[in-house]
């Protein structure tokens, strides 16, 4: 097992997907071996002492790059000083994009991850493939979901459906909506607010708990991003609303998770994982 130090660097407020990846790190290096201020830095420690000392230890140092972080000046310094150490020693410093921010200019000659583009998952690879060289990793962390959903319900009883990424670019757009209500293809009208989009239907559609419900399948011709949405309208022909159970979104083939409702809620409400259940689209 490796026994580097691993100095994951960041702001707060992007503790939603920082601490999702730290807890992946964990799982493989032991907590001992990563320096993430939530367990690393205790009641009464000295904040500038301990991070210090972490850096110190370090030999990766992972700065985590949003609006965030680089308008904080205490995660301004931390990275600044781990990239003038990495000039003089053996510590290896790696830039994570994770939004649209413009990478410092003094990190333009280095290499970055691009969490942003690729998600969690190729990234948290990268990570581990960058600290020992494997690259076998995936990661079933099921508490971190980047897609989120919101509804409208309009006074005609249709619903307009948002389903947007949180934080990065989410490539795969496949999603499934799942409904209490008795449908066939006939009873219901779906349609996305762009040109290039495809939909399709399954009656009683079972899950791997036992339960079925009848499901709209929905997909872009593209990723969804936190500024671009996929935006669903949804109605019943007989005017009644639907009841809309469940969201899905499709992670692999025949593996798909639940989105939890609520727009960029950095608490998530958790994610059911349902496996290997029939599909028809």
């Amino acid at each position: 097992m490796v026994n580097a130090m691993i100095f994951l660097s960041h702001n707060y407020k992007d503790k939603a997907f920082v601490e999702h990846i730290a807890r992946i790190l964990e799982d493989i290096y032991g907590r001992e071996r990563i320096f993430y201020d939530s367990w690393s830095i205790q009641p009464g420690d000295g904040i500038i002492d301990k991070m210090n000392s972490g850096l110190e230890k370090a030999e990766f140092f992972f700065f985590f790059i949003t609006g965030n972080s680089l308008a904080s000046k205490m995660v301004t310094m931390e990275w600044q000083n781990a990239l003038m150490k990495s000039t003089q020693t053996t510590l290896k410093f790696i830039p994570i994009k994770c939004d649209d921010s413009i990478v410092p200019a003094l990190l333009t000659q280095n290499l970055y991850l691009d969490l942003y583009s690729n998600g969690v998952e190729s990234v948290s690879a990268q990570m581990k493939d960058i600290i020992d060289g494997e690259s076998t990793f995936k990661p079933e962390k099921p508490e971190f979901s980047n897609l989120s959903y919101d509804l409208k319900v309009n006074d005609d009883n249709s619903i307009i459906l948002h389903i947007s990424a949180g934080y990065f670019l989410e490539p795969i757009p496949d999603c499934l909506l799942l409904f209490e209500d008795d449908l066939d293809q006939n009873s219901y009208s779906c349609t996305i607010d762009e040109n290039m989009y495809s939909s399709g239907f399954q009656k009683d559609l079972k899950l791997d708990n036992g339960t079925s419900y009848d499901a709209i399948f929905v997909a872009v011709n593209r990723g969804i991003t936190k500024k671009i949405p996929m935006i669903v309208s949804l109605s019943r022909k007989d005017g009644n609303q639907l009841r809309l159970k469940l969201v899905l979104h499709k992670k692999e083939t025949n593996k798909w998770v639940e989105i939890p409702r609520v727009l960029n809620k950095n608490i998530n409400p958790g994610i059911i994982d349902y496996n290997n259940f029939p599909m028809k689209f």
